[in-house]
């Protein structure tokens, strides 16, 4: 993978390098490779990723979060769909993903768990079924605090109760019909709940 002519600047080598603490991102989510193993141009100071070395970053970065309880285990997403009594079909479809990666997911084995999008969808599910409403929005705010990213969200002005309620309101019938060349009024949608 290495010692070959630098694409970048065209003069140098890309040779092997060890780099310990090498800042990057990871799925989108800073992560430090403890020593990561890069390409770098001995003359302009390119470097090149070995997919094989992304791979390996990948592989540790998911321990990790594993480790520390940021993702689900396989075991608490087949239990989360068994007890909504959903086969891998059908918990697929409730959250828009294929069988095959809902079934990855489970595997003792996996070798690719879930994306931590995937992963708060599934938690919000959980939680949706332990206590009934979820404010959305505060949980992914506890979410993302969790994962070590304070996030602070702009509420909208009509705040009552202390808890945000929708800005969202309709369109004068006749408005609507212009933009979508309809004879029917929009209708509000009902509030997220799983």
């Amino acid at each position: 993978m290495f010692d070959f002519l630098c694409e970048d600047c065209g003069k140098g080598t890309i040779r092997k390098r060890t780099i310990q603490n090498l800042a990057t991102k990871i799925r989108g989510y800073p992560y430090v490779v403890p020593a990561a193993v890069v390409g770098v141009c001995d003359n302009c100071g390119a470097q090149v990723f070995d997919p094989v070395e992304l791979r390996r970053w990948d592989k540790l970065f998911t321990a990790e979060l594993e480790q520390k309880g940021d993702l689900l285990t396989s075991q608490q997403i087949r239990s989360i769909r068994e007890d909504m009594g959903l086969s891998i079909a059908d918990f697929a479809k409730l959250i828009g993903a294929t069988r095959q990666s809902v079934y990855n997911w489970e595997g003792e084995d996996r070798k690719a768990p879930q994306i931590r999008l995937v992963d708060l969808l599934i938690r919000l599910i959980r939680e949706s079924r332990a206590s009934g409403r979820v404010d959305v929005l505060a949980f992914l705010q506890e979410q993302a605090k969790a994962a070590g990213g304070a996030v602070t969200i702009k509420l909208a002005s009509n705040i009552s109760t202390g808890r945000a309620e929708s800005a969202f309101e309709l369109a004068p019938a006749n408005r609507f019909d212009q933009l979508y060349h309809s004879g029917e009024a929009p209708v509000a949608l009902p509030a997220l709940r799983c």
